[in-house]
Protein backbone atom coordinates (compact mmCIF):
# COMPACT_ATOMS: atom_id res chain seq x y z
CA UNK A 1 0.00 0.00 0.00
CA UNK A 2 1.01 3.36 -0.93
CA UNK A 3 2.09 5.73 2.29
CA UNK A 4 -0.63 8.01 1.29
CA UNK A 5 -3.15 6.09 1.24
CA UNK A 6 -6.30 7.19 2.53
CA UNK A 7 -8.76 9.58 2.48
CA UNK A 8 -7.48 13.37 3.44
CA UNK A 9 -9.72 15.92 4.60
CA UNK A 10 -9.16 20.02 5.63
CA UNK A 11 -12.03 21.70 8.24
CA UNK A 12 -14.52 18.70 7.73
CA UNK A 13 -14.05 18.56 3.83
CA UNK A 14 -12.63 16.07 1.96
CA UNK A 15 -10.30 17.03 -0.80
CA UNK A 16 -9.44 15.23 -4.02
CA UNK A 17 -6.35 13.64 -4.21
CA UNK A 18 -3.72 14.30 -7.14
CA UNK A 19 -1.34 12.03 -7.67
CA UNK A 20 1.70 13.48 -10.59
CA UNK A 21 3.30 10.65 -12.92
CA UNK A 22 6.36 11.80 -14.51
CA UNK A 23 8.15 10.48 -17.89
CA UNK A 24 11.33 11.24 -16.74
CA UNK A 25 12.65 10.16 -19.65
CA UNK A 26 10.87 12.28 -22.13
CA UNK A 27 11.23 14.99 -19.88
CA UNK A 28 15.16 14.72 -19.91
CA UNK A 29 14.95 15.02 -23.76
CA UNK A 30 12.58 17.64 -23.79
CA UNK A 31 14.32 19.82 -21.85
CA UNK A 32 17.58 19.35 -23.30
CA UNK A 33 15.83 20.38 -27.05
CA UNK A 34 15.33 23.48 -24.48
CA UNK A 35 18.47 24.37 -23.44
CA UNK A 36 17.60 23.46 -19.78
CA UNK A 37 18.29 19.98 -17.05
CA UNK A 38 15.83 19.21 -14.22
CA UNK A 39 18.63 20.94 -11.96
CA UNK A 40 17.11 24.44 -13.98
CA UNK A 41 13.31 23.91 -12.73
CA UNK A 42 11.63 25.17 -10.06
CA UNK A 43 9.89 22.16 -9.14
CA UNK A 44 8.10 22.82 -6.35
CA UNK A 45 6.29 25.98 -8.40
CA UNK A 46 5.19 23.19 -11.04
CA UNK A 47 3.67 20.98 -8.85
CA UNK A 48 1.88 23.77 -7.62
CA UNK A 49 0.59 24.81 -11.22
CA UNK A 50 -0.48 21.28 -11.62
CA UNK A 51 -3.03 20.88 -8.66
CA UNK A 52 -6.24 22.96 -8.91
CA UNK A 53 -7.96 24.43 -6.19
CA UNK A 54 -9.58 21.83 -4.03
CA UNK A 55 -7.12 19.04 -4.62
CA UNK A 56 -4.11 18.17 -2.22
CA UNK A 57 -1.16 16.62 -3.92
CA UNK A 58 0.03 13.91 -2.27
CA UNK A 59 2.92 12.30 -4.55
CA UNK A 60 4.92 12.27 -7.39
CA UNK A 61 5.77 9.15 -8.93
CA UNK A 62 9.22 9.96 -11.40
CA UNK A 63 10.15 7.32 -13.71
CA UNK A 64 13.69 7.19 -14.97
CA UNK A 65 15.52 4.06 -17.05
CA UNK A 66 17.97 2.99 -14.73
CA UNK A 67 20.90 1.82 -16.64
CA UNK A 68 22.37 1.53 -20.40
CA UNK A 69 21.73 -1.34 -22.67
CA UNK A 70 24.95 -3.17 -23.02
CA UNK A 71 26.95 -2.74 -25.63
CA UNK A 72 30.94 -4.05 -26.45
CA UNK A 73 33.05 -2.82 -29.73
CA UNK A 74 33.37 -5.85 -31.97
CA UNK A 75 35.78 -6.20 -35.33
CA UNK A 76 32.58 -6.53 -37.74
CA UNK A 77 32.08 -2.96 -36.33
CA UNK A 78 34.40 -1.74 -38.38
CA UNK A 79 32.43 -1.24 -41.60
CA UNK A 80 30.50 1.32 -40.09
CA UNK A 81 33.54 3.55 -39.90
CA UNK A 82 32.53 6.71 -41.46
CA UNK A 83 34.77 8.17 -43.89
CA UNK A 84 37.58 10.88 -42.81
CA UNK A 85 38.09 9.09 -39.81
CA UNK A 86 40.47 5.56 -39.00
CA UNK A 87 39.00 2.40 -37.76
CA UNK A 88 41.11 2.78 -34.88
CA UNK A 89 39.64 6.34 -34.15
CA UNK A 90 36.23 5.29 -34.59
CA UNK A 91 36.22 2.17 -32.24
CA UNK A 92 38.00 4.86 -29.35
CA UNK A 93 35.34 7.45 -29.90
CA UNK A 94 32.27 4.64 -29.51
CA UNK A 95 34.18 3.29 -26.83
CA UNK A 96 34.37 6.83 -25.35
CA UNK A 97 30.95 7.85 -26.07
CA UNK A 98 29.22 4.33 -24.62
CA UNK A 99 31.66 4.64 -21.69
CA UNK A 100 30.32 8.26 -21.17
CA UNK A 101 26.60 7.71 -21.60
CA UNK A 102 27.21 4.74 -18.99
CA UNK A 103 27.81 7.08 -16.60
CA UNK A 104 25.41 9.41 -16.87
CA UNK A 105 22.36 7.54 -15.28
CA UNK A 106 24.62 6.82 -12.64
CA UNK A 107 25.68 10.56 -12.20
CA UNK A 108 21.98 11.97 -12.41
CA UNK A 109 20.59 9.61 -9.64
CA UNK A 110 23.54 10.81 -7.58
CA UNK A 111 23.68 14.81 -8.78
CA UNK A 112 20.55 15.68 -9.41
CA UNK A 113 17.77 13.10 -8.80
CA UNK A 114 18.90 12.26 -5.10
CA UNK A 115 18.85 15.83 -4.12
CA UNK A 116 15.07 16.34 -5.80
CA UNK A 117 14.04 13.59 -3.12
CA UNK A 118 15.52 15.08 -0.78
CA UNK A 119 14.38 18.52 -1.65
CA UNK A 120 10.54 16.87 -2.19
CA UNK A 121 9.10 14.25 0.57
CA UNK A 122 6.60 13.74 -1.77
CA UNK A 123 8.63 13.01 -4.61
CA UNK A 124 9.47 9.20 -5.49
CA UNK A 125 11.81 8.16 -7.98
CA UNK A 126 11.65 4.69 -9.56
CA UNK A 127 13.94 3.65 -11.92
CA UNK A 128 12.98 0.73 -14.75
CA UNK A 129 13.91 -0.24 -18.13
CA UNK A 130 17.17 0.50 -19.84
CA UNK A 131 18.79 3.50 -21.91
CA UNK A 132 19.75 2.58 -25.43
CA UNK A 133 22.21 4.10 -27.48
CA UNK A 134 24.25 3.36 -30.37
CA UNK A 135 28.33 4.33 -30.17
CA UNK A 136 28.29 4.13 -33.95
CA UNK A 137 25.56 6.22 -34.90
CA UNK A 138 27.55 8.92 -36.88
CA UNK A 139 26.03 12.26 -37.86
CA UNK A 140 27.49 15.92 -38.81
CA UNK A 141 26.24 18.95 -35.85
CA UNK A 142 24.80 22.27 -36.71
CA UNK A 143 28.70 23.36 -36.91
CA UNK A 144 30.13 20.95 -39.20
CA UNK A 145 31.89 18.72 -36.81
CA UNK A 146 31.59 14.67 -37.54
CA UNK A 147 30.19 13.15 -34.19
CA UNK A 148 30.10 9.70 -32.98
CA UNK A 149 27.48 7.85 -31.10
CA UNK A 150 23.48 8.60 -30.96
CA UNK A 151 20.58 7.89 -28.51
CA UNK A 152 17.96 5.72 -29.63
CA UNK A 153 15.81 6.20 -26.86
CA UNK A 154 14.48 3.98 -23.84
CA UNK A 155 13.07 0.66 -23.22
CA UNK A 156 10.68 0.04 -20.17
CA UNK A 157 9.93 3.41 -18.57
CA UNK A 158 6.65 3.70 -20.00
CA UNK A 159 5.35 0.10 -19.27
CA UNK A 160 6.22 0.73 -15.70
CA UNK A 161 4.64 4.17 -15.45
CA UNK A 162 1.42 2.58 -17.23
CA UNK A 163 1.14 0.14 -15.13
CA UNK A 164 1.81 2.63 -12.04
CA UNK A 165 -0.86 4.15 -13.24
CA UNK A 166 -3.75 1.81 -13.23
CA UNK A 167 -2.43 -0.18 -10.09
CA UNK A 168 -2.33 2.84 -7.60
CA UNK A 169 -6.02 4.40 -9.29
CA UNK A 170 -7.48 3.42 -5.90
CA UNK A 171 -5.82 5.40 -4.21
CA UNK A 172 -6.29 8.54 -6.12
CA UNK A 173 -9.11 10.95 -7.91
CA UNK A 174 -6.79 12.98 -9.88
CA UNK A 175 -3.87 11.50 -11.88
CA UNK A 176 -1.56 14.14 -13.70
CA UNK A 177 0.59 12.68 -16.81
CA UNK A 178 3.50 15.08 -17.50
CA UNK A 179 4.30 13.34 -20.81
CA UNK A 180 2.30 14.47 -23.99
CA UNK A 181 3.44 10.34 -25.50
CA UNK A 182 -0.02 8.48 -27.86
CA UNK A 183 1.54 5.13 -26.09
CA UNK A 184 -0.08 6.22 -22.98
CA UNK A 185 -3.54 5.84 -24.56
CA UNK A 186 -4.18 2.45 -22.98
CA UNK A 187 -3.39 2.93 -19.84
CA UNK A 188 -5.38 6.29 -19.61
CA UNK A 189 -8.30 4.68 -21.28
CA UNK A 190 -8.01 1.77 -18.15
CA UNK A 191 -7.59 4.60 -15.41
CA UNK A 192 -10.80 6.82 -17.09
CA UNK A 193 -12.89 3.32 -16.72
CA UNK A 194 -12.16 3.66 -12.80
CA UNK A 195 -14.03 6.89 -12.86
CA UNK A 196 -11.16 8.37 -12.37
CA UNK A 197 -9.89 12.15 -13.47
CA UNK A 198 -6.90 12.69 -15.87
CA UNK A 199 -5.09 15.30 -17.10
CA UNK A 200 -2.33 15.21 -19.88
CA UNK A 201 0.67 18.06 -19.39
CA UNK A 202 2.82 18.10 -22.42
CA UNK A 203 6.02 20.19 -22.84
CA UNK A 204 5.85 22.52 -25.50
CA UNK A 205 8.02 25.26 -27.67
CA UNK A 206 7.60 29.10 -27.32
CA UNK A 207 4.92 30.87 -25.91
CA UNK A 208 1.27 30.02 -24.71
CA UNK A 209 -1.70 30.81 -27.92
CA UNK A 210 -3.55 33.59 -27.24
CA UNK A 211 -6.32 31.33 -26.93
CA UNK A 212 -5.44 28.35 -25.01
CA UNK A 213 -8.25 26.65 -26.85
CA UNK A 214 -6.10 24.32 -29.13
CA UNK A 215 -6.90 21.28 -29.89
CA UNK A 216 -6.05 18.56 -27.33
CA UNK A 217 -3.46 16.23 -28.12
CA UNK A 218 -5.18 13.07 -26.54
CA UNK A 219 -8.72 15.22 -27.10
CA UNK A 220 -11.90 12.83 -26.25
CA UNK A 221 -9.69 10.59 -23.57
CA UNK A 222 -7.78 13.08 -20.97
CA UNK A 223 -10.21 15.24 -19.02
CA UNK A 224 -8.39 18.20 -20.33
CA UNK A 225 -4.50 19.16 -21.11
CA UNK A 226 -2.35 21.80 -19.45
CA UNK A 227 0.95 22.09 -21.56
CA UNK A 228 4.44 23.51 -20.05
CA UNK A 229 5.05 26.05 -22.39
CA UNK A 230 9.13 26.75 -23.20
CA UNK A 231 8.37 30.47 -21.84
CA UNK A 232 6.80 30.03 -18.60
CA UNK A 233 9.91 26.81 -18.05
CA UNK A 234 12.39 29.58 -18.93
CA UNK A 235 10.63 32.34 -17.16
CA UNK A 236 8.67 31.65 -13.79
CA UNK A 237 9.48 28.23 -13.48
CA UNK A 238 13.49 28.66 -13.69
CA UNK A 239 15.77 28.75 -10.68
Amino acid sequence: MPPYAGAISLMGLELARTVIFIDGQNLHKRLEELGLAEKDIRWDLVFSDLVPPGEVLIWVYWYQAGRVAPWEWQPGFRHRCPPGLTPSDFKAMAEAYYKSEKERPELLQRNVYSRLEEDFAKVEFRYSGVLKVDPMGSFVDKSGNLKVGKRIGEKGVDVALAIDLFKFAEFYDHAVLLSGDYDYVPAIQAVKDRLKKITAVPIMHGTPPASRGHACRLKGLCDQESPLYESDLKGRFKR
